[in-house]
C-alpha cells in the first residue's frame, strides 16, 4: 500500500455488526445467489382450442354477362367459412338461381331463386356456391359476396 495513505485496512471490520454501515450493507445483500424461478403465468390459451376470434374477410364480385345462362361458380368449397352474404343486382326480368352444385342452378326445380338487390345471408355454408340462370340474362348481372372464414 502506498505510504501516503493514513488509513490501513482493518480485516476485523468485515464482521463488525456494531457498525451502522455494515448492518445497512448486509441488509442489501441477498442470502443466496440463485434467484427464485418466476411464477407461472396462465394466459388462458390452450394449444388445442381453436381461435374463434380471428378470421379473414373475403369479398368480391362476379359478373354474369347479358346472354349467358350457364352456371358460374361464385366461391369454392371452404371448410373454414363461417358466414356468407350474397347480393345480386341486375334486370328484374332475370331469375338467378343459387345452389351448391352446378347442375342445381340450371333448372327452376332445383335451384333456390335469389331476390335482386337484397342481402342474402348464408351462415355456416362451407360448400361451393353456384349461381346460374334457367334462361339467358337480359342484362349484365353482378353477384357481390362477403365471406368470413377462419
Amino acid at each position: 500500500m502506498p505510504s501516503n495513505y493514513d488509513v490501513q485496512f482493518n480485516p476485523s471490520m468485515e464482521a463488525d455488526k456494531s457498525s451502522d454501515d455494515a448492518i445497512a450493507l448486509d441488509s442489501l445483500v441477498e442470502s443466496h445467489a440463485t434467484p427464485p424461478p418466476p411464477p407461472a403465468i396462465d394466459y388462458g390459451i390452450s394449444p388445442t382450442a381453436p381461435d374463434e376470434t380471428r378470421g379473414a374477410l373475403i369479398t368480391g364480385t362476379v359478373l354474369i354477362p347479358a346472354g349467358q345462362s350457364g352456371p358460374i361458380q361464385v366461391l369454392p368449397r371452404d371448410d373454414e367459412r363461417r358466414h356468407l352474404i350474397l347480393r345480386v343486382t341486375g334486370n328484374a326480368a332475370d331469375s338467378p338461381l343459387l345452389g351448391d352444385d352446378a347442375s342445381k342452378v340450371t333448372s327452376n326445380m332445383l335451384g333456390y331463386p335469389l331476390p335482386l338487390s337484397a342481402d342474402i345471408p348464408i351462415p355456416w355454408h362451407t360448400g361451393t356456391v353456384w349461381v346460374g340462370l334457367a334462361t339467358p340474362a337480359t342484362a349484365d348481372m353482378r353477384i357481390a359476396y362477403v365471406s368470413v372464414t377462419r
